[in-house]
């Protein structure tokens, strides 16, 4: 019984010594004092796929490369205490596409480029929704998608016609052939030559005459690295269309392989008068009697008639006859007459004149005027009255050179 008192007392001493409301880590480090106790996690749960989610926005929305297009994608789940989250899956198949999750706007201006064969291009946007609890980490999750079809239509430009290069300065010619060349800039176009671009004629917007009809393309010289393609035209108009000229035009228009047409380009450039062959009534020879005052009229005309005339020289025409025209008279020919008074005593025989003339517009001097020298022919015969030339006398003849002697040794 002692030793269990004893035993007893040394028991209440250690208690006493160490006390009930000692902190055990009061002697311990910061590092001990401070660990903390590990809570057990709230595990999430996998996403549940549920109708409950509603995802609201177009079937299919069209872009136009190089153009910014954007729409809505409004998300809403039927369920108390939850929210969504929208999402792109496949954000970075639409590079540079920007998507305001609490506005729900989609936006995207698709590069030039990304159609490189055909019209069009269509891709997929994928929309992902995650509906979450707010305030049970625990509680499900749930999740919706759909996705909405893109199409991309091709930035077509449309061609340019860049240069009109070739025409005459003075403007075209009636009746003459002349070449110029269209230089057109397509940027759709492609290798093959049904994907050139092609040119349209048109009539003029302003003009008296339209070239249009009588203009041909002959062939296209295409540089497709430059995306440039070199039209060569020819033209040829009719005759007679204008009297000296007259304001002249035609129209271009360049259209790519998908339709698109240029600006419509207008060329304006005058129509000159070419003047026809000029020719005379003079054609045969003419007997003019001796002793006689002798008249002929003829004319000299262009097969055109539109020409006025002008006498340029007269060469060889008889001391006591002459040649009278009326200049700019008329138009397309001019009259003139022969007069001669033949003496008596003329020789007989043929004999001819030259005449040359001009066939010139004279108030329109971008006319190219036509010179033309005639020979006129014409034969002197006895007329009633014809008395021969005294003949002439002949020169004395001349004694031989004497001849040389011989010498006589």
């Amino acid at each position: 019984m002692k030793k269990l008192n004893i035993l007893l007392s040394g028991v209440v001493l250690l208690l006493l010594g160490c006390g009930f409301n000692q902190d055990p880590l009061a002697n311990k480090g910061d590092e001990v004092k401070n660990v903390q106790v590990p809570q057990e996690k709230v595990k999430t749960p996998e996403p549940e796929k549920s109708e409950a989610i509603r995802i609201n926005s177009v079937p299919k929305y069209t872009f136009s490369e190089g153009r910014e297009g954007k729409f809505s994608i409004m998300s809403s789940v039927l369920a108390a205490d939850y929210d969504v989250v929208t999402q792109i899956s496949n954000e970075t198949d639409f590079p540079g596409s920007k998507f305001d999750s609490v506005t729900g706007e989609f936006s995207w201006t698709p590069p030039k480029g990304l159609v490189f064969d055909g019209l069009s291009k269509t891709m997929e946007l994928k929309v992902r929704v995650f509906a979450k609890h707010t305030t049970d980490a625990g509680a499900k999750i749930f999740t919706n998608e759909r996705s909405v079809e893109i199409v991309v239509e091709r930035a077509m430009d449309k061609p340019v016609i860049s240069t009109v290069a070739g025409l005459p300065a003075d403007g075209f010619v009636e009746g003459s052939s002349s070449t110029f060349t269209v230089l057109v800039h397509d940027e759709d176009a492609g290798p093959a030559s049904e994907s050139f671009p092609r040119l349209e004629l048109l009539p003029p917007d302003y003009a008296a005459i339209t070239l249009t009809p009588f203009i041909k393309i002959n062939k296209i010289i295409p540089d497709f690295q430059k995306r440039d393609f070199l039209f060569e035209l020819s033209i040829e108009s009719s005759k007679g269309l204008v009297e000296g000229y007259s304001s002249a035009g035609f129209g271009l228009r360049a259209v790519s392989r998908y339709n698109k047409p240029s600006t419509p380009y207008n060329v304006s450039t005058k129509l000159l008068a070419k003047f026809g062959d000029l020719k005379t009534s003079w054609t045969e020879e003419v007997s003019i009697p001796t002793g006689l005052t002798y008249n002929y009229s003829f004319i000299v005309y262009e097969s055109t008639a539109r020409a006025e005339f002008e006498v340029v020289d007269k060469a060889d025409v008889p001391a006591d006859a002459e040649i009278k025209c009326d200049d700019y008279d008329a138009k397309g020919f001019m009259t003139c007459n022969f007069k001669w008074k033949v003496s008596k005593t003329e020789n007989l025989g043929p004999s001819e004149m030259s005449f040359n003339v001009k066939a010139v517009k004279r108030y329109y001097s971008e006319v190219t005027p036509v010179e033309e020298t005639f020979t006129l022919k014409y034969k002197i015969v006895k007329g009633p009255v014809y008395v021969a030339p005294a003949p002439q006398p002949k020169p004395p003849a001349e004694d031989p050179p004497p001849e040389d002697e011989e010498e006589v040794p």
